[in-house]
């Protein structure tokens, strides 16, 4: 397996972290790995007034990564896309097209290639271009992130791989991320034999609860105050409770 597509059974549940955390390993495995967001929502401005999905821009800045933005960012929806679509001005072949090239593009250059997907596995739908789908259209196996826990947990990834199955996409494995060092030795134990039992895949990982996951870095505060540090550049992905390193 040369390309995993890393997707979620919703927002916040540490999907983009994760993906971070497996670039970082394949980086150090192959000596250079390669990252794709084919569809991206929340988007910033990078170099050019060029719009990206704002986690290629971390990705690319964090790593160095050397594929350019607008490869590795081929699809993002803007106020109004949507409307485009369905009035016919954007097409589905115009989208798949976009997405393969690039995917091709950063795949061909990179021993291994991190993809990541938006939001939960429907998202996207109205265009059709859902996470599923796009796994399904790149043929990769998916593996999906989840929150800590089980019964809650588990209905949310029902739903999920229901969306998954109908678009004909191939699970390969769940990750179970933010659960309390409480419970962790139960809930790998029940939730790896949940899924096991009903879909046959395997738990691929499982990461406890941390405060520092869930603080901003310097760089989302720059975000969303529009502005840039005065200082302290190279500190910017650290996070704003992290006092190592510091004095």
């Amino acid at each position: 397996m040369s390309a995993v597509f890393v997707g979620a059974t919703r927002q916040h549940v540490g999907k983009s972290s994760s993906c971070l955390g497996i670039v970082n390993v394949m980086k150090k495995k192959f000596g250079k790995c390669g990252f794709i967001k084919p569809v991206g929502q929340r988007h910033v401005p990078v170099e050019g007034g060029l719009r990206v999905d704002k986690d290629v821009k971390l990705m690319k800045e964090y790593f160095g990564l050397e594929e350019s933005y607008s490869v590795m960012s081929p699809l993002v929806l803007p106020r109004g896309y949507t409307k485009k679509f369905i009035d016919g001005k954007i097409t589905e072949v115009e989208q798949r097209d976009k997405i393969l090239s690039a995917f091709e593009a950063v795949k061909g250059a990179n021993p291994f290639t991190v993809v990541e997907g938006t939001g939960h596995c429907a998202v996207g739908s109205v265009v059709r271009m859902n996470n599923a789908e796009v796994a399904k259209l790149l043929d990769l196996k998916m593996v999906l992130v989840v929150n800590g826990g089980i019964g809650s947990a588990f209905d949310e990834l029902a739903l999920n791989v229901a969306v998954c199955e109908a678009a004909g996409a191939e699970l390969g494995g769940i990750l179970v991320n933010k659960i309390q060092p409480s419970k962790f030795d139960s809930v790998v134990d029940y939730f790896g034999r949940a899924i096991s039992e009903r879909w046959g895949v395997p738990l691929v990982g499982c990461v406890p609860y941390g405060d520092m996951m869930d603080a901003a870095t310097f760089m989302d505060f720059e975000n969303i105050f529009g502005t840039k540090l005065s200082s302290g550049h190279e500190h910017k992905l650290r996070y704003s409770g992290d006092k190592s390193e510091l004095s």
